[in-house]
């Protein structure tokens, strides 16, 4: 059986909807779904039922979640524990990074404090923004740079950069001599930005929506690919500073979009016991804390 199950179905039963719990856990509502139904059948018994649109705990689902919690406090203290081991025992950092944020904040800066400690080891991955966010949650690094906002209760947040997006306009586009775009401003445009994975994605179509604006939106895991797609009149591109900055070009344009927020903190265990080097690595970045807002 598989650890996470525990919290999911946790999750499930204090939200007592499978939508709601897919949010809180960056899921989406059909994989917790299959997930809790993979837990019945190996069970081999029901563990919900809905009644009047609410999902309750069946006499088996109450027996697992007498047990479940006794398991997933054991396995939480467990992870603590090989966690403070580990800290004290090697010299590294796990360090999760949402796709993007390393190239704004610099990518030397990690580097920088790594060759200030002799020895030490920082190993980073890059996922997407929910992915990485679920990974620190589920304790899978020491610390994470994860994009704004981040509100989850088990997590201690510093907000290390307010910014907001821009568009990539050709610049033969009416809309590239103005100074700054709204969301009112991409009615009816084709705009192609990164995926679902992506919180500024997520924010731009709830922008889209409660301002009633209907652009064509298409979707690219590749920032070249959106610039590319600008710079040869497929349409507008939403993209960062960073991008702007280090793109310049005769044929685009980088328009603030300020409307749509942008932004990342470095986030750790609330639990987490912090060494001296942690201390240092956390001072390292907050040296580096930034914003245009």
């Amino acid at each position: 059986m598989d650890t996470k199950i525990f919290t999911y179905f946790s999750a499930v039963e204090q939200q007592k909807n499978f939508s709601r719990a897919a949010q809180e856990l960056y899921l989406s509502p059909q994989g917790l779904n299959a997930a809790m139904k993979r837990l019945e059948a190996e069970l081999g018994a029901p563990l919900f039922e809905v009644q009047r649109g609410v999902v309750e705990l069946t006499a088996c689902g109450e027996c697992f979640s007498k047990h479940a919690n006794v398991l997933n406090e054991q396995l939480i203290t467990m992870r603590e524990e090989i966690n403070a081991l580990a800290a004290s025992q090697t010299q590294g950092i796990r360090l999760g990074c949402a796709m993007g944020v390393l190239g704004y904040l610099g990518e030397g800066v990690i580097e920088q404090f790594a060759d200030l400690h002799a020895g030490l080891n920082i190993e980073v991955e890059e996922l997407p923004d929910f992915s990485c966010e679920r990974n620190m949650v589920e304790g899978k690094y020491d610390f994470a740079l994860i994009t704004n906002p981040v509100n989850h209760e088990s997590l201690t947040v510093i907000p290390l950069c307010e910014d907001f997006q821009f568009c990539w306009v050709n610049r033969d586009d009416p809309l590239s001599s103005q100074a700054e775009l709204a969301i009112s401003d991409l009615d009816g445009r084709t705009v192609m930005t990164v995926g679902e994975g992506y919180k500024g994605t997520s924010l731009f179509t709830s922008l889209c929506e409660a301002a009633g604006v209907s652009p064509d939106i298409r979707r690219s895991s590749e920032m070249m690919r959106i610039y590319e797609f600008v710079r040869t009149g497929g349409g507008i591109g939403l993209t960062c500073r960073n991008h702007v900055d280090h793109t310049p070009s005769s044929a685009v344009i980088g328009v603030p979009l300020k409307s749509l927020t942008w932004g990342y903190s470095l986030c750790y265990a609330k639990n987490r016991a912090l060494s001296g080097m942690d201390k240092e690595f956390i001072a390292h970045l907050r040296a580096c804390t930034r914003s245009h807002v």
